[in-house]
């Protein structure tokens, strides 16, 4: 819908989002392919912050493309296993999605090893890990540290409350929430909502926090902006907790849609973008 006498300037928050994409970076986007909403858990948070994940702690995100294995706490555990994730090439991230055959506590070998891990899906029993090649018992590995997602078999998918951002496109994230699950009682937590750009020259895969916010039993958090949120390419999103007291069970997840990098545009004389 046009405003005034000027046929590229739109009366929506979607639209001077691109045009700000436009403005500041130099891309001219294309909106409506995909919509994102992302979701995590992590049952035992501490005082000490770590990622909103079924794998707890802090993810150490991977300059190479090392996680390369699956495998699962049951032995009986067969059938497919739903992946996405990225690779990395110096610090350009590419989309990768990809079908593996799990085989129970064994070992099975990614098809696309990656640098990020993002989300599995399947229905199995047992819990389904992926990770660097690392020592395994009874399927799950010995060092934590070396898992990048996990799936559990009691939600038949991984409840990671993070994604990263391809080279080929932005996202545009409208808000964010979170709440205490079980029985909080009185406990609070700050959550943070946090962004590392592989583009950032100065410091590049540090996470910075963009947004800081507690949340109780009393009081969840719905965060919604009205002027949306721009997620650059090649950039890492995670929530992270921080409980008051004891180990407490959060919830917490973002919602958004990619805005695609498209070829060809120019720019009119009062500033807006024509698309070609």
């Amino acid at each position: 819908m046009s405003s005034g006498g000027n046929p590229y300037q739109l009366d929506t928050a979607i639209e001077m989002a691109k045009r700000e994409i436009f403005i500041t970076y130099g891309h001219t986007t294309s909106v409506g392919r995909k919509t994102l909403k992302k979701y995590g858990n992590n049952t035992a948070v501490g005082t000490t912050e770590e990622d909103i994940t079924l794998n707890g702690g802090t993810e150490v995100y991977l300059t190479t493309n090392g996680i390369d294995t699956i495998s699962s706490s049951d032995a009986a555990d067969a059938g497919n296993i739903y992946i996405e994730g990225m690779t990395i090439v110096g610090s350009i991230l590419t989309f990768v999605s990809q079908i593996i055959v799990v085989d129970g506590q064994n070992k099975v070998l990614l098809t696309t090893p990656l640098a990020r891990c993002t989300r599995m899906r399947g229905d199995h029993d047992g819990s389904i890990y992926a990770y660097e090649e690392t020592a395994i018992s009874a399927g799950v590995p010995v060092d934590t540290s070396k898992i990048h997602c996990t799936m559990s078999g009691d939600d038949n998918t991984s409840l990671k409350a993070g994604i990263s951002v391809a080279s080929t496109n932005y996202f545009v994230m409208t808000g964010w929430w979170s709440t205490l699950g079980k029985s909080a009682g009185s406990a609070a937590a700050d959550m943070r909502l946090k962004f590392s750009s592989l583009e950032d020259a100065a410091l590049p895969g540090v996470f910075y926090t963009d947004e800081i916010r507690s949340v109780s039993a009393n009081s969840p958090l719905d965060a919604s902006f009205h002027m949306y949120e721009i997620v650059r390419p090649n950039t890492d999103i995670i929530i992270t907790g921080q409980a008051s007291s004891g180990s407490l069970d959060i919830h917490a997840g973002f919602y958004g849609f990619f805005a695609d990098i498209v070829d060809g545009s120019t720019l009119t004389a009062d500033g807006w973008v024509v698309q070609k």
